[in-house]
């Protein structure tokens, strides 16, 4: 039996990788692939078949390759397939089976446009990322169902069976069909093959600080976000970032609820307080140090803009999203591995080339930045965002590590917040990943500005919820002035 590209596809690292190597295989990905008695596409269209009725509705052929699993579905009787993939030499090939109403890119697709999506061993080492899990979720529509299969090798990966775990667990999907069987048997591979059905499902949230007032634009981010999740009746929750003890206060935490109950916002469960989460830091923070990806850093903000501005290292370059970049003062050399158990008298950061190594940074945004499938490549996130801080040494965790494990915690399905975050989602997309977290979808708004068009922020204390609402004014008022 022939396996000459099938030795080496299972230790493709980058997508770039994949994406040359399936071109360089499409002329002979057939005849090996059927040498190897390639059996999912097969039982992925009659697994699909027996879970609808209904085999003329739109179906999404993700990672479609050459055409095997369009054909398998077109032998079970589904009529309306389109097919996308990242290989133009495997898409010239399927389009010579006439199985396709259609072929796209991935950036082509629309969201929530399929009835039906499949991604017949498309998921796994040597293919697609944990993160396309999720994509294929946002081109279904509600109440659709997803085919998919995972091989032996995807299966013994973690973060591979822990996307459809957590899909199962907030209640994203529910599970039609499951069966371990054939893959290819040639090489003594098999596969699980699994229907999902896609439930409606929103939850989002609205994330304060008590370190001051509400201001318009903290207004019209939690009306926002409240107005979505209405609309989709879905869960709108409140959770209180107060991780900076030093700043928090009382007063603004009550203010903070009286103002958000005034504007007629309701939240759904109890509120959530980052200061009662730190255990569930501390053991995320142990996880990446025990893997090496973390290490301790003593550098001052002025020892890094000395560094930054010494002869050597050339002009200043503009800030990241957590500050400066930094310029690797207290970075280990060469392979390190973490010794002893994690140090909590410094600051921690995240070795981002390390924590990049085979990491898909893809989100899909539906808001006003970039969008809708959005990603970083590996050099970009070392040049514009560089080795962040997960853990401050005044605060035991950070603002990144923090919000990443408290969305997974509350099951958040759809982050609204302003466009000023935007730059910081690739650095929670990286924690999501490493973590083995689910990636909520992403909608970055625009923001409320004061009549010179500068961002208003917490010390514009004359925009303020309570100044207005001791002005007379009404909820409806601040709805007014914020344009909802």
């Amino acid at each position: 039996m022939s396996d000459g590209f099938l030795k080496k596809v299972y230790d493709l690292a980058s997508a770039e990788d994949v994406r040359a190597y399936y071109d360089d295989w499409a002329k002979s990905y057939d005849a090996e692939i059927t040498d190897n008695g390639y059996a999912t596409p097969r039982r992925c269209a009659q697994a699909l078949a027996s879970c609808t009725p209904d085999k003329d509705g739109a179906l999404l052929d993700m990672g479609c390759g050459t055409g095997l699993s369009g054909l398998a579905f077109r032998a079970e009787g589904f009529t309306t397939i389109d097919g996308a993939d990242v290989s133009q030499g495997m898409m010239e090939k399927a389009a010579k089976t006439g199985a396709y109403r259609a072929l796209l890119m991935p950036r082509d697709i629309p969201q929530g446009g399929y009835d039906m999506v499949a991604a017949v061993g498309v998921i796994g080492q040597g293919a697609g990322p944990p993160g396309l899990f999720d994509t294929c979720l946002t081109h279904l529509r509600s109440g659709g169902l997803f085919v998919l299969s995972l091989n032996d090798h995807a299966l013994s990966v973690p973060e591979y069976p822990a996307v459809l775990t957590n899909a199962r667990q907030t209640g994203a999907v529910t599970t039609r069909f499951e069966e371990h069987g054939e893959h290819l048997p040639g090489i003594n591979v098999k596969s699980t093959v699994y229907v999902l059905e896609k439930k409606l499902i929103f939850r989002t949230r609205f994330a304060p600080s008590p370190t001051g007032p509400l201001h318009l634009g903290h207004a019209y981010s939690a009306l926002l976000a409240h107005d979505m999740a209405r609309a989709a009746a879905g869960d709108f929750l409140l959770r209180i970032e107060d991780i900076d003890q030093t700043r928090a206060r009382p007063e603004w935490d009550r203010m903070i609820l009286d103002d958000l109950a005034w504007l007629g916002i309701t939240w759904d469960e109890p509120v959530l307080r980052q200061s009662d989460r730190m255990a569930s830091y501390g053991a995320a923070l142990d996880a990446l140090w025990a893997r090496g990806l973390l290490y301790p850093c003593h550098c001052s903000r002025r020892d890094i803009a000395t560094a930054m501005s010494a002869p050597q290292e050339g002009a200043m370059p503009s800030p990241g999203p957590d500050g400066p970049i930094y310029p690797g003062t207290c970075r280990p050399t060469g392979t390190h591995t973490s010794n002893g158990p994690r140090p909590t008298d410094c600051h921690l950061r995240l070795d981002s080339a390390r924590a990049l190594n085979s990491v898909d940074l893809t989100y899909h945004e539906t808001g006003i930045a970039s969008g809708p499938d959005t990603a970083m490549e590996p050099k970009a996130f070392i040049e514009r965002i560089g080795d962040v801080v997960v853990a401050r040494r005044d605060f035991g965790t950070s603002y990144h590590l923090s919000v990443v494990l408290d969305d997974a915690a509350q099951g958040i399905t759809h982050v609204v917040r302003g466009a000023d975050l935007s730059e910081a989602t690739p650095i929670h997309v990286l924690l999501q990943r490493l973590l083995g977290v689910p990636t909520p979808i992403y909608h970055h708004h625009r923001l409320i500005r004061d009549t010179s068009g500068k961002r208003l922020a917490k010390r514009d204390d004359a925009r303020a919820i309570r100044t207005y609402r001791d002005d007379g004014a009404s909820p409806s008022d601040i709805r007014a002035m914020v344009g909802l």
